[in-house]
């Protein structure tokens, strides 16, 4: 992952010299710049499991999407050390936005968010277990560690149900087709689909290991079909293959995500 310099100094040093660990405080934990709580409810009469890890970012705060940008940490959850899963859970992660301090673009949240979760359960009450890593910043840059857990032998309140929905309100749609796109130059060309509204578009992708892309320009129109466009910033040198990328496209009340959406590389990519 790439950052701007000072940022990945900042992160490295601290994380290497005193990284900030959060207290193990059950399912809630205070730690520098938000307060992170681990919310559940289920399981339900199918065994699965309905959660979020609530951010409640204090003013001025910032944290990260699942692809950064050129500067930031993506979050790192990891449920391995739960019991009564089968499985790892599904994350799924609301719409960032984009900052730019003249140096550097990040994909970020600047107000309390939530990563919502699903998984399914393998025995009647498990116990998740949850370590996280995840940046956090003001001013400084602070890379947390952090411990939480929740039983769900004891029932979800009503507060709590209403957070989690509320988390699962705040997420795009995850859509089923697939967008056309390729590859070409130095950009990653999306072609945009029928049905999203006039304005401004915002493109958020995340790429597999080796590769990274910007900031997304103005949609244009090219032939007859509108397109928008990111800089590839990184990318494997002996990439020539198509790829899977993660496409988020947010424009007024439209939010969609793609997982996974087959990206062609075209013979004029100049990725080296």
């Amino acid at each position: 992952m790439k950052f701007h310099l000072p940022t990945v100094l900042l992160f490295t040093l601290i994380a290497i010299s005193h990284p900030s660990v959060a207290a193990d405080e059950g399912s809630t934990t205070q730690a520098d710049g938000a307060t992170l709580r681990l919310l559940a409810i289920g399981p339900d009469k199918d065994g699965m499991v309905r959660g979020a890890l609530a951010v409640d970012l204090k003013p001025g705060w910032k944290t990260y999407w699942i692809a950064p940008g050129q500067a930031g940490l993506a979050p790192v959850l990891d449920f391995s050390a739960s019991d009564g899963l089968d499985g790892a859970p599904a994350l799924r992660f609301p719409v960032p936005h984009v900052t730019d301090d003249g140096f550097s673009s990040s994909n970020v949240y600047s107000e309390p968010m939530a990563i919502a979760f699903t998984a399914q359960a393998s025995s009647g009450a498990p116990r998740l277990d949850l370590k996280l890593t995840i940046g956090l910043c003001d001013d400084i840059c602070v890379p947390v560690q952090a411990r939480l857990r929740r039983d769900l032998a004891e029932k979800a309140t009503l507060g709590e149900t209403a957070e989690v929905h509320a988390a699962e309100a705040a997420l795009p749609e995850i859509a089923t087709d697939h967008l056309e796109s390729r590859i070409e130059g130095k950009s990653l060309v999306v072609t945009l689909p029928p049905e999203i509204p006039s304005g401004p578009v915002a493109l958020f992708a995340a790429g597999p290991p080796g590769w990274e892309f910007g900031q997304a320009e103005a949609p244009s129109p090219t032939d007859g079909a509108a397109t928008v466009v990111a800089p590839v910033l990184r990318a494997p040198k002996d990439a020539k293959d198509g790829i899977a990328v993660d496409l988020l496209l947010a424009a007024g009340e439209y939010a969609r995500f793609r997982p996974a959406n087959p990206v062609a590389i075209a013979p004029d990519a100049a990725l080296r």
